[in-house]
């Protein structure tokens, strides 16, 4: 009976939407940092191009809010979600570092987009007394989720197209959690 009742709670949509959204974007840095090393650039390269994802992480926690205010957080999921695969496909297409440094700024400012619609979405359908313990389990479920996602590495066949067809179908199955429930 309790299972059942889990099944019907209003954080389950959020919660299995970013697991399986950190299943595929949770490998995308150590993806893009071992990717751009295989093909020759600099040390210094490598971490320009590495850090440009917090750059966007940065960028989109400051300034996705207006955007999730006005379109809603099932809808605001639905298109960050959409740009996140965009980002990770689009670096499959032409492997050129500082074509994925911009990339990588379009991903991070998508995904910190994303955690703040999870996180919004978490505290607006869960009772008070049970705020703490919901974020609790989203935290968990996150970091279980990106410790997997290191696993892509380790599929045979080491092309760039492979391991970003990966992530992307990950980020393409979250979207179809969030229409579990439409409370929100």
């Amino acid at each position: 009976m309790n299972f059942l009742r889990w099944l019907k709670h209003p954080c389950l949509a959020p919660i299995l939407g970013v697991a399986l959204l950190t299943l595929g974007s949770g490998v995308y840095t150590t993806f893009t940092s071992i990717q751009v090393s295989l093909h020759g650039a600099s040390a210094t390269l490598i971490g320009t191009v590495s850090g440009c994802y917090y750059a966007g992480l940065l960028i989109g926690a400051y300034h996705s809010p207006n955007l999730i205010r006005r379109q809603g957080l099932s809808n605001a999921y639905a298109f960050y979600t959409a740009l996140t695969l965009c980002a990770l496909l689009l670096q499959s297409l032409w492997i050129q570092p500082w074509f994925w440094a911009i990339l990588r700024i379009l991903g991070g400012y998508a995904l910190a987009a994303l955690f703040v619609v999870v996180e919004s979405w978490i505290v607006t359908v869960s009772p008070l007394q049970q705020r703490g313990r919901a974020l609790g389990i989203y935290l968990f479920v996150y970091y279980i989720a990106s410790s997997l996602s290191q696993l892509v590495l380790k599929i045979p066949g080491h092309s760039d197209l492979i391991y970003c067809i990966w992530m992307s179908f990950f980020c393409a199955l979250s979207l179809d959690t969030h229409g579990i429930n439409n409370d929100v």
